[in-house]
C-alpha cells in the first residue's frame, strides 16, 4: 500500500481562511468552491506542508531534485514567492518565521543517514541562503522550529536513533542543547518522535507504538524547556474506551491547547506491509497550569471507525480550531480524503466545516495539515489534474461535514463519486433520507445527475 511518507503524482495544497460557522452569511457553508491555481512545467508532489503566520512551505519534485516551495499572501491571495532547489528533501521540515529546515536521507550499503540543512532569509533581499548543516545516522522523522529553537529526531522506523535540540542564532547558525529523552520502557521501539508540535517552552511528542497502555496503543510526551533543557513534564495515553494502536501519530500544541491524533491501526504497526488504518480519533487538552487534562474526544462527523478514512493521522491547532486530516476519505471518491475543522464555543467542540475536492479519487487529501495564520493548509499528494500547486478556498463555500446530505456534483467525476459510495452503502449516499441506502437513492440521484445537478 502506498504510506503517506511517499511522495508521487502532483501535490494539491489547499488554503482556507475558515471562520466561525456565525460568520458566514446564513449561518450556513454552501458547497461552491472557489479555486486559485499555480501552474508549473511538471508536477508538484509531496505529503508534507509546514506553515507558519505569513508563510506557507512545502516541495516541487523535478527530475534532478526537489524545490522547496515557499508562498507569501499577496494582494491576490496566496503566491509563490521563493523556491530553493535541493538535490533530495524527502524528509520532514519545518518553518519559523525566517528560518526553513529541511531533511533529506542517504543510503549507502543499507545505512542511511538523515542530514537537516537550515535555510535564513535575508530581512533585505529576501532570498534564503545555507547556514547550518546537520547529519546524523537515522532517518529525519521529526522536525519542529520556534523563533530560536530547533528540535529534531533520527529514527529507524519506529526506533528513535538520536534527538537533538538547539538554539538558532539570528545568523541562522545552531548552538547545541540537551534534547528530549524518551523515558519509556519501550524505549527503542515505541515510535518516539513520529510526531512533534513546539509552542513556545513546551513541546510535544507523539510515540505511536508505547505499550505501557497496550500493544502498540502510543502515548505523547510533554516536556518543558528549563534552563535551556527539555524536562518531561507529563505521559499522555488514551483511556482504555478508546484505546487503539497509533495514538500519537499526529500531534499539535498551541495557546495551551494539545491534540493528539490516533489512526486505529488495525494490524500490529511494526508489520508496515500489513498496516491499515481505519478511522481514528483526535484527542484535544487544555493545560490547567501543571498538565494537560482531556476536553474533548473529536471523532468523524459522519462515519463510523470502522471505515477506513485515517482520521486523525494529521492533526493541527490554531487556538480553539483544530482541524484533522483524514486522506484515506471517501468524500470525493475512493482514498480522496479530506480535511475537518472543529471549533470550540466555549463550552463544547463541534464540526463547523470540511476541505474537500470535488471527484478526485486517490488524492489523499490530509495527507498533512497546518495553519497559516487564519488560513488552513492541507495537501492532497496524489491528486493529478494538471499542475495545480495550491488552491484557496473561501471558507463559506465548503460544505457542512455534519450533513448526510449528499452533493449532486455534474460530470462523469461527480457520478463516479455517487455510484462508489452507493455500492459501498455509504451513509452518505442515501439521498432521500430516510436512514437506509436503496436503489430509490440510486434513482433520485440519477435524475438530479441527468438534469445537471
Amino acid at each position: 500500500m502506498k504510506m503517506t511518507n511517499l511522495v508521487s503524482g502532483s501535490l494539491f495544497a489547499l488554503m482556507a481562511a475558515v471562520p466561525a460557522l456565525a460568520d458566514c452569511p446564513g449561518g450556513s457553508l454552501p458547497t461552491q468552491l472557489q479555486v486559485s491555481n499555480w501552474s508549473a512545467s511538471s508536477p508538484v508532489g509531496s505529503s508534507r506542508v509546514a506553515a507558519d503566520d505569513g508563510i506557507i512551505v512545502t516541495e516541487h519534485r523535478v527530475a534532478t531534485g526537489n524545490d522547496v516551495l515557499i508562498f507569501r499572501p499577496s494582494a491576490s491571495g496566496w503566491a509563490l514567492d521563493r523556491s530553493i532547489f535541493l538535490a533530495s528533501t524527502d524528509g520532514p521540515f519545518a518553518v519559523s518565521g525566517d528560518i526553513i529546515a529541511v531533511s533529506s536521507q542517504v543510503t549507502t550499503n543499507g545505512t542511511a543517514t538523515g542530514t537537516l540543512k537550515i535555510f535564513k532569509r535575508d530581512s533585505v533581499t529576501g532570498e534564503w541562503s545555507n547556514t547550518s548543516t546537520v547529519s546524523a545516522p537515522g532517518v529525519v522523522t521529526s522536525v519542529v522550529a520556534g523563533p530560536s529553537t530547533l528540535v529534531a529526531v533520527w529514527s529507524s522506523f519506529i526506533t528513535p536513533l538520536f534527538t537533538a535540540a538547539y538554539t538558532v542564532r539570528p545568523d541562522g547558525t545552531l548552538q547545541n542543547r540537551s534534547g528530549p529523552t524518551d523515558p519509556s520502557p519501550d524505549a527503542g521501539n515505541d515510535g518516539f518522535g513520529i510526531s512533534m508540535s513546539l509552542d513556545g517552552d513546551m513541546l510535544a511528542v507523539g510515540a505511536f507504538a508505547d505499550n505501557e497502555a497496550g500493544q502498540y496503543v502510543g502515548a505523547a510526551y510533554i516536556y518543558r524547556r528549563v534552563s535551556n533543557a527539555w524536562m518531561l513534564v507529563q505521559k499522555i495515553m488514551p483511556d482504555a474506551a478508546t484505546a487503539s494502536p497509533g495514538f500519537g501519530i499526529s500531534v499539535a500544541l498551541n495557546g495551551g491547547h494539545l491534540a493528539v491524533g490516533s489512526v486505529h491501526a488495525s494490524r500490529v504497526i511494526g508489520d508496515v506491509s500489513s498496516v491499515s488504518f481505519a478511522n481514528g480519533f483526535v484527542n484535544v487538552y487544555e493545560w490547567n497550569g501543571t498538565s494537560f487534562v482531556l476536553n474533548a474526544h473529536l471523532t468523524h462527523p459522519r462515519l463510523p471507525s470502522s471505515t477506513p478514512a485515517a482520521f486523525g493521522t494529521s492533526v493541527a491547532i490554531r487556538g480553539t480550531r483544530v482541524l484533522v486530516g483524514a486522506y484515506q476519505d471517501r468524500y470525493s471518491g475512493l482514498d480522496s480524503g479530506a480535511g475537518y475543522v472543529f471549533d470550540f464555543d466555549g463550552s463544547t467542540w463541534r464540526s463547523t466545516g470540511a476541505i474537500a475536492l470535488p471527484s478526485s479519487a486517490g488524492a489523499w487529501l490530509g495527507s498533512s495539515v497546518a495553519f497559516a495564520g487564519t488560513s488552513a493548509v492541507a495537501v492532497a499528494p496524489f491528486h493529478d489534474q494538471g499542475h495545480l500547486a495550491a488552491a484557496v478556498f473561501d471558507a463559506c463555500s465548503l460544505p457542512d461535514p455534519t450533513s448526510s446530505t449528499p452533493q449532486c456534483l455534474p460530470g462523469i467525476g461527480g457520478l463516479m463519486s455517487y455510484l462508489l459510495r452507493w455500492f459501498q452503502s455509504d451513509p452518505w449516499a442515501d439521498f432521500d433520507q430516510n436512514g437506509t441506502v436503496t436503489v430509490a437513492d440510486l434513482m433520485a440521484f440519477l435524475t438530479a445527475w441527468f438534469a445537471g445537478c
